[in-house]
């Protein structure tokens, strides 16, 4: 049994984790039930129809759920705007407000008002039909705690799967938390690390060390990465661009550190005018889609808003050269949901992060990949320089990556399953 609130036709990376872990694990002849939260009543940031055509073989139940995020949406966002997501509004005196309300008394988020219905439905399906494993699966780590009631009505192994960090969140730091509420939260986190059979996550190292100082339990931490749809990566064809293409695919936020790229495009601009072509696409702000625009007039910048996941990859493998950018306080707790797609295709990447990071070793197995802290000025130059000359030159330059389908979903999912036989 799954227990994840993310489910198509949700939308985004997060999301895509367990749909394929679930799609790969029902074709490794696994009896897979997932419990979510139905669609008509769910706050997702961003929808994604497409995706549903992966699970149509996947039992699915589906709950209700009373949704706080509406309200919010309803009052401080005053129109059908997508919700944020990874990032914290905290202009204004009402989204301070908002903030507040969200870091002191929805904990450990605004979502855990899905539970109650999930945990109905859970022990329904539990009582019809007995299952040897739980997986619960966070964001929303509120999740978890529904776990941490089943399992003690239940005789079954329980995986805890952290895809991103939950009281160290970087976004917590705006949630003006009390004392009181991050000693809560805390609570909760090592309550589910000290209970759980295994925890998973996408990054191990420093941040597995960070985890097992929170639980007395000599607990057992695995680290299995989000990877690539290798079928779909293998059948989206490659049609470049007339202009030299800079692309960027995924969330984009304050929190990541994008203004070097723009210094760098605003003097290749004049050296290369109406060269260069820049593609935003994913759930990024107004704001920051405009410091684009504003400062790159002899670029073309196009931004596509959140797509289907196949036209990502297309827009993918379109490209020139693509971009990322790693949370800022996070680089070793997190590892971009996209970051496994860009290697596969082949084309150059620039990562702005830390080059001695857990990513930046993944990364700079490419030829043609490589990690740069924001300060690198001259060196992401360099990079575009050379690849810009390349493109002048009619020469292709290929990003190749040995070992690529280690990092497939399917190939994942059977790693995913040697730990769940280990439990």
């Amino acid at each position: 049994m799954i227990l994840t609130y993310y489910w198509p036709p949700s939308g985004g990376s997060g999301v895509q984790r367990w749909m394929y872990f679930a799609k790969y694990l029902v074709q490794l002849n696994w009896q897979v039930s997932v419990v979510t939260v139905d669609p008509k009543v769910a706050s997702y940031p961003v929808l994604d129809d497409s995706l549903i055509n992966h699970v149509k073989q996947v039992k699915t139940y589906r709950t209700k759920s009373f949704e706080p995020l509406r309200i919010y949406k309803w009052l401080a966002l005053k129109s059908k705007k997508e919700l944020p997501q990874g990032d914290i509004n905290t202009k204004g005196f009402i989204n301070k407000i908002f903030a507040f309300i969200r870091g002191n008394i929805f904990i450990p988020d605004a979502r855990k008002t899905w539970n109650y219905h999930a945990f109905k439905k859970a022990k329904m399906v539990l009582n019809e039909t007995p299952m040897n494993y739980l997986v619960t699966t966070g964001p929303p780590h509120s999740t978890h705690l529904i776990g941490l009631k089943l399992i003690k009505q239940y005789e079954i192994k329980w995986l805890v799967d952290f895809r991103d960090p939950w009281t160290s969140i970087f976004y917590n730091k705006k949630l003006y938390r009390t004392s009181w509420a991050k000693n809560k939260d805390a609570q909760y986190e090592s309550r589910v690390l000290e209970n759980a059979d295994a925890i998973l996550t996408t990054l191990g190292g420093a941040f597995h060390k960070e985890l097992y100082q929170k639980t007395d339990k000599d607990q057992k931490f695995i680290s299995i990465v989000n990877g690539y749809d290798r079928q779909l990566m293998s059948k989206t064809k490659s049609v470049k661009s007339q202009k030299f293409h800079v692309v960027y695919s995924g969330l984009l936020t304050s929190n990541q550190n994008f203004k070097i790229i723009i210094q760098v495009l605003e003097i290749l601009q004049s050296k290369y005018p109406n060269k260069i072509k820049l593609t935003l696409a994913g759930n990024i702000g107004s704001t920051i889609i405009n410091s684009f625009k504003n400062r790159l007039k002899a670029i073309e910048v196009i931004y596509l808003g959140y797509i289907p996941h196949h036209d990502s990859v297309s827009l993918i493998k379109q490209a020139h050269l693509l971009l990322a950018f790693s949370f800022e306080q996070a680089s070793d707790q997190m590892i971009s949901g996209k970051l496994l797609e860009y290697l596969s295709s082949g084309v150059p990447l620039i990562v702005i992060g830390h080059p001695k990071s857990q990513v930046a070793q993944i990364v700079n197995r490419g030829t043609h990949s490589r990690v740069y802290q924001s300060s690198d000025y001259n060196k992401i130059q360099n990079q575009f320089l050379k690849l810009i000359q390349a493109w002048l030159d009619n020469i292709l330059i290929i990003n190749h990556f040995e070992g690529i389908s280690e990092y497939s979903r399917d190939n994942l999912t059977k790693k995913l399953e040697e730990v769940l036989l280990s439990l």
